[in-house]
C-alpha cells in the first residue's frame, strides 16, 4: 500500500492569556472559547484544576439591557401621556357638561322658576328666602349634575 504525504499546512490559532484568580498560574485560551465563556458565562478550569468562569457582562449585554430599559422607559411616559390625554379630555367633557347645568340653571331663574318646587314667581329672590331659606345654590346644581349623569 502507499502513502500519499500531504505537504504541511499552517495553521494559526488565536490565544487570549488569562491568570487564575485562585492560583495565579498563567495560561493561555483558544480566542475563540474565551469569546464563548464570555458570552455564556459557562465554566472553564485552568491548568490547574481551578474551576472559571466569567460573570461580568460583556458590552454587547450592557448595551442590550441598556436598549430594554430605553425602550420600557419610552413606553412608561408613552402610556403617561395616553393617559393624560383621556383625563384632560374628561375633564373638559365634565366642564361642557356643567356649563350647560349652569347655563339652564340660570335661564330658570331669569324666567322666575323656583329651582326647588319648578313654581313661577314675579319675585323669586322673596319667595326663596321665605319658602327656602336653607337653599344652598352649590348643592343645588351638585345635584342637578348628578341626576343628569355628569360624572
Amino acid at each position: 500500500m502507499s502513502t500519499t504525504l500531504l505537504p504541511p499546512t499552517a495553521v494559526f490559532v488565536g490565544f487570549t492569556t488569562l491568570t487564575c484568580g485562585f492560583c495565579g498560574v498563567h495560561f493561555a485560551m483558544d480566542s475563540n472559547l474565551y469569546d464563548r465563556r464570555t458570552q455564556d458565562h459557562e465554566s472553564f478550569w485552568c491548568p490547574n484544576g481551578h474551576e472559571r468562569h466569567f460573570v461580568n457582562e460583556t458590552e454587547a449585554q450592557r448595551l442590550a439591557r441598556q436598549l430594554d430599559a430605553q425602550k420600557a422607559d419610552t413606553e412608561f411616559w408613552r402610556d403617561s401621556h395616553a393617559h393624560a390625554s383621556e383625563r384632560e379630555d374628561k375633564a373638559n367633557r365634565r366642564l361642557r357638561a356643567t356649563r350647560g347645568v349652569v347655563t339652564r340653571y340660570k335661564r330658570r331663574m331669569i324666567q322666575g322658576r323656583c329651582p326647588c318646587c319648578s313654581h313661577r314667581f314675579k319675585d323669586l329672590a322673596r319667595h326663596m328666602s321665605n319658602q327656602h331659606p336653607k337653599f344652598d345654590a352649590d348643592k343645588h346644581i351638585a345635584a342637578m349634575e348628578a341626576k343628569e349623569g355628569v360624572s
